[in-house]
């Protein structure tokens, strides 16, 4: 998300090129860089041309800034593979990580600081090794856990698209600042 305003796609910066169409998120800063705000309502992004292969291990990860969740908002979601997400509960925030394979999801949760500011946060798996997921804020583990299938990879989605801001079902929008995404 380093594009900024008034770049209308974003692009990822490993050849293939894969865009993503910016849906009503507008540019903000995150210190000297560029990020996008989504108003949890209406923004979104979604990106094109992004089927992933059989993942034996993955790791998502992104600087947030959540302005209030009131429910599930998705940072970024592959649908049938993969999501990272901030949920809303009883007046706290939680940071889930979540994967699927052999037939069903599975994930990790910790509290998210409710405190207005950059964290950056992470989810790792580590598919046939162990099947372990791991789930970090701003560096540090604050959640590990064996998948409960066991090891195992993650299910190709080609060609399946990946969402940044929403679930694709075009659910559980994003509210706040979400920068430097990596897969």
């Amino acid at each position: 998300f380093d594009e900024g305003a008034p770049a209308t796609e974003v692009v990822d910066s490993i050849s293939p090129f894969r865009t993503g169409n910016i849906i009503s998120a507008s540019w903000i800063n995150r210190g000297s860089s560029p990020a996008l705000w989504f108003n949890g309502v209406s923004s979104y992004v979604i990106a094109k041309n992004f089927g992933l292969d059989l993942l034996d291990e993955m790791t998502i990860e992104a600087f947030v800034r959540s302005d209030g969740a009131t429910g599930n908002d998705m940072i970024v979601n592959s649908g049938s593979a993969f999501r990272l997400w901030i949920v809303a509960d009883s007046g706290t925030l939680n940071l889930n990580f979540a994967v699927f394979h052999s037939g069903s999801y599975d994930g990790v949760s910790a509290s998210y600081p409710l405190d207005g500011q950059w964290h950056h946060v992470a989810g790792t798996y580590e598919g046939v090794v162990s099947g372990t997921m791991k789930l970090f804020i701003d560096g540090l583990l604050v959640a590990s856990k064996p998948h409960g299938n066991g090891p195992g990879s993650i299910p190709a989605n080609n060609p399946q698209k990946v969402s940044f801001g929403v679930a694709l079902a075009g659910v559980d929008l994003f509210n706040g600042g979400i920068d430097e995404v990596r897969l």
